[in-house]
């Protein structure tokens, strides 16, 4: 039984198109599938906790699957999938996204890239944006200060902070 996709395990195999990661699989370690230059879709189960750094790094345009979007909320990840992606819940297209009530964190480059996505709702629950949450997404990059809807109902914690803290 495969837990986990070692460091650099599928590094520059150019005729690798898609990939439905087990079950299983807890961890994708860094590297795992960089610089596969064909990878147009991957499939990740609400089974996986860590995606280790720049384990897409090199992919473009790329279809991503999940199956629980609270699970993939805060997936422990310093670079998801770098480059432009598409997201599906379920198989089903996401463009607007209804973070899960009881989610505290949505994670580091969670959504970042994500073209299609042009509208988030976030449950009073999150009080914490991973560095790049959203950047390159189809919506504002830096909810705390390009929205001014956001901006009246959070007070952000520091000046340029590496993680944005919210409060009610």
């Amino acid at each position: 039984r495969v837990t986990a996709i070692g460091r650099s395990a599928f590094l520059n195999c150019a005729g690798l198109t898609s990939v439905t990661i087990p079950s299983s699989v807890t961890m994708i370690d860094g590297g795992a599938f960089a610089y596969c230059s064909a990878l147009a879709s991957v499939t990740i189960h609400d089974t996986i906790t860590m995606i280790g750094e720049a384990a897409f790094d090199g992919v473009e345009d790329i279809h991503v699957h999940i199956t629980d979007l609270a699970k993939y909320c805060t997936a422990n990840s310093s670079y998801l999938l770098p480059g432009t992606k598409h997201l599906y819940l379920n198989n089903e297209p996401l463009t607007e996204i209804v973070i899960p009530e009881g989610v505290i964190e949505v994670g580091s480059n969670a959504f970042a890239d994500c073209i299609d996505i042009t509208k988030v709702t976030m449950p009073n629950s999150v009080t914490t944006l991973g560095e790049k949450a959203f950047k390159g997404s189809g919506i504002d990059t830096n909810l705390c200060y390009s929205d001014p809807e956001v901006q009246k109902l959070y007070k952000c914690q520091g000046e340029n902070p590496r993680k944005i803290t919210l409060t009610a």
